[in-house]
Order: C-alpha cells, then sequence, then structure tokens
C-alpha cells in the first residue's frame, strides 16, 4: 500500500520536524505533507527555495534570503544579501559583509558576523 502515490518527477525526504518535502510536478518544484496536500508559498516574489530542514525552508526573495515556516510564510523575512545556509539543531549560519555568524529562529544574532569561516556546529544537550 502506498502512502503516497508515486506520481511525482522527483522528490526529496520529508523533513522530520515540518513533515514537508519538496516534490517536483510537471510544473516544477513545490512543497507537499505527508498526506500529498500542496503547501502553498504564500509570497509570489520569491525566485528559489529549498527543501524544509530543521523544521524551515531557505528561501529566495528580490536578492535576498530568508526563512520560511511550514505554512508557507515567512518566519524570518528575507534580509541577508550574501549568503545563508539551512537550518541544523535550530541555527544557521550566516554571512554578512563577507563575516559569518549564526542566527536562532528567531532571526536573532547568537554570534555576531564577525568571524572569517564558521563550520557547521552542532549543539550537544546538557
Amino acid at each position: 500500500m502506498w502512502v503516497l502515490e508515486p506520481k511525482y518527477l522527483a522528490a526529496t525526504n520529508f523533513d522530520l520536524k515540518s513533515g514537508i518535502a519538496m516534490v517536483r510536478t510537471e510544473n516544477g518544484w513545490e512543497y507537499i505533507n505527508i498526506k500529498g496536500e500542496t503547501i502553498p508559498i504564500k509570497d509570489s516574489t520569491i525566485e528559489s527555495f529549498k527543501k524544509f530542514e530543521d523544521g524551515v525552508a531557505l528561501a529566495k526573495s528580490n536578492g535576498l534570503w530568508g526563512y520560511l515556516s511550514p505554512d508557507g510564510n515567512w518566519m524570518i523575512k528575507p534580509q541577508f544579501d550574501s549568503f545563508a545556509t539551512s537550518f541544523f539543531n535550530d541555527y544557521a549560519r550566516i554571512k554578512k559583509d563577507g563575516k559569518w555568524g549564526v542566527i536562532n529562529k528567531k532571526g536573532e544574532w547568537v554570534l555576531q558576523p564577525e568571524y572569517k569561516f564558521l563550520k557547521p556546529f552542532y549543539i550537544v544537550p546538557n
């Protein structure tokens, strides 16, 4: 028995936190939930978007990167012009003015952008 009928041209894995996957149809890429229902992207200015990771998706609008929530709205409005990574363990690395820093899911800097390079890192719970 299929959970979802095999009707897509390509698909990513479902994100464990949001339950959303990216699928490719004849019309391009879109988001679906585990029931196969389309998750609409609410901002028509989005020019590219990535798969959901850690409950949010990196997306670009008007040349700026921001993050989408599982309902298709902006969780963190587009504001990063250089480079942004997907979230992992509730944090994302952002490059601003040639330096790297880290933000949380509220868009707040937890490490100011002052580093030449930041590797992906893991937060170990106490």
